[in-house]
């Protein structure tokens, strides 16, 4: 394969590896905490606190993710509360951050046995590609319900698309909830 076609199939494969990107997660608790009475669940009073770009900042984006978490608590048998005292409050926060991702390769064509002046005839180079990208990080709260102490935190991470389309971002968020969520509740 040439150089040109080489150069040409990277920027598709960075591409298509960012579609399936995977969420990293992590979580914290109160380990003094039974998690097991845990039955039912309401929303932390007020609003999601602003991130301070508007990209995340929206009623569409709100409404996608409060979706994604009532779905994915109420598929592991969690009851949502329109009235009560419920179990556990959930709240959430979103961020954004610009990353840098840096790749080096070795682009040189050895001849003869090995490479460079250790080899015969060997030419080497490398070829360094920088690319930006934003990182998005959302952090699902677990509250105690009878006293709103933080019982339980959970967030993931991901590389995201530029330029989404409201399917995609239905999917990230989808995709990140269901990640994060599988955490909770702690074994």
């Amino acid at each position: 394969m040439g150089r040109r076609a080489l150069a040409g199939l990277v920027p598709a494969l960075v591409l298509f590896g960012l579609s399936c990107a995977a969420v990293r997660v992590n979580e914290d608790y109160d380990p003094s905490v039974d998690f097991s009475g845990l039955k039912s669940f309401a929303w932390i009073p007020g609003t999601t606190p602003q991130s301070g770009d508007i990209r995340l900042d929206s009623p569409l984006i709100d409404a996608r993710v409060r979706a994604a978490i009532e779905r994915t608590l109420a598929e592991r048998g969690y009851r949502k509360l329109a009235e009560g005292t419920p179990d556990f409050l959930v709240g959430y926060h979103l961020s954004m951050d610009q990353k840098l991702d840096v790749r080096t390769v070795n682009s040189g064509v050895g001849v003869g046995f090995g490479y460079g002046r250790y080899g015969r005839g060997g030419v080497v180079g490398f070829d360094t590609t920088v690319q930006q990208y934003d990182e998005g990080t959302l952090i699902i709260d677990i509250a105690n319900g009878a006293d709103d102490r933080l019982i339980w935190r959970g967030w993931g991470s991901q590389r995201l698309r530029r330029n989404p389309s409201p399917e995609q971002t239905t999917q990230a968020i989808d995709r990140a909830v269901t990640e994060i969520l599988k955490q909770f509740p702690p074994r």
